[in-house]
């Protein structure tokens, strides 16, 4: 299958943006990626697995690495689709802005279960929102304002 990274991170001229799949039985690999305009990165994967561990690596010219991140991105396929656009920002997991609530959401979320849901085969649109839930009552909560969402029929 065919996957489309597509990352908006700008750099200083000389600097590029690498893509680093981890793979479980082997080393990981490198892809460059190539700058299209106005800050975005892309590109493109043939991978062949369910799921895929990734992350981001900041080099030089040199090939000096300027900045990585430390948590890998983790994505899960189902079979049936043969391309995948994944557009994408730079992970900040547990850095300050971020340090409050990756705390409290392990804090209460420890006795967390995860559960498979099934992929509806005649809808369009696949896509899973990961949002902390402090509560095991709440829920997530769809504003059908815009004219896409009402499409999606949220």
């Amino acid at each position: 299958m065919k996957l489309y990274f597509n990352i908006e991170y700008h750099t200083k001229p000389g600097e590029k943006l690498e893509l680093i799949i981890d793979e479980k039985d082997s080393a990981a690999r490198s892809y460059v990626m190539f700058h299209t305009q106005n800050g975005l990165w892309k590109c493109e994967v043939d991978f062949f697995s369910k799921s895929i561990a990734y992350k981001y690596r900041l080099t030089d010219d040199s090939g000096n690495i300027l900045r990585e991140e430390f948590v890998l991105h983790r994505l899960g396929f189902p079979h049936n689709y043969k391309e995948f656009l994944i557009f994408d920002e730079w992970n900040n997991k547990n850095f300050p802005e971020n340090y409050l609530n990756n705390k409290i959401l392990r804090n209460k979320l420890s006795q967390f279960s995860p559960r498979k849901l099934s992929v509806l085969k005649k809808h369009t649109h696949l896509f899973r929102i990961e949002a902390p839930i402090y509560n095991p009552d709440w829920g997530n909560c769809f504003n059908r304002k815009y004219a896409f969402i009402r499409q999606l029929g949220l």
